[in-house]
C-alpha cells in the first residue's frame, strides 16, 4: 500500500514538472519570435518597410514583396530609393518566370 502511494505521488510530481517545462518553453519560444521580429526590420518609412528575411533583404509594400538589388546596402536606402526601386521592380504576375508553357502539337 505505501508502495503505491509512492508511485501516485512520484507520479502527480512529473506531470507538474512537465507542466512547468512545457510553460517554460512556450515563454522561451514566444520571445524567441519577439526578438525575431525585431532583428528583421531595418527600415519602416509607414507603408514600405525594409526587412531582413530568409534570403536577405527585401522591401515590402502592402502585400507586395520587392528583391533589393545586389550591391546595394539596405543600411544605406531611404524612403526615395525604396519607391524607385518599386517603380522599376517587374509587374507583380511577371515576376515568377514561369509562363503559360507552349504546348507543341503532334
Amino acid at each position: 500500500k505505501a508502495d503505491a502511494s509512492i508511485k501516485a505521488a512520484k507520479k502527480k510530481h512529473a506531470k507538474k514538472v512537465k507542466e512547468i517545462k512545457a510553460g517554460l518553453a512556450k515563454a522561451k519560444k514566444a520571445q524567441a519570435r519577439k526578438t525575431a521580429k525585431a532583428k528583421s526590420l531595418i527600415y519602416d518609412f509607414g507603408e514600405i518597410r525594409v526587412l531582413d528575411g530568409r534570403f536577405g533583404p527585401y522591401i515590402k509594400q502592402g502585400k507586395n514583396n520587392y528583391k533589393i538589388p545586389k550591391g546595394t546596402d539596405p543600411e544605406s536606402l531611404d524612403e526615395a530609393a525604396c519607391q524607385k526601386i518599386i517603380a522599376e521592380a517587374p509587374p507583380p504576375g511577371m515576376r515568377r518566370g514561369r509562363g503559360a508553357a507552349k504546348r507543341k502539337s503532334a
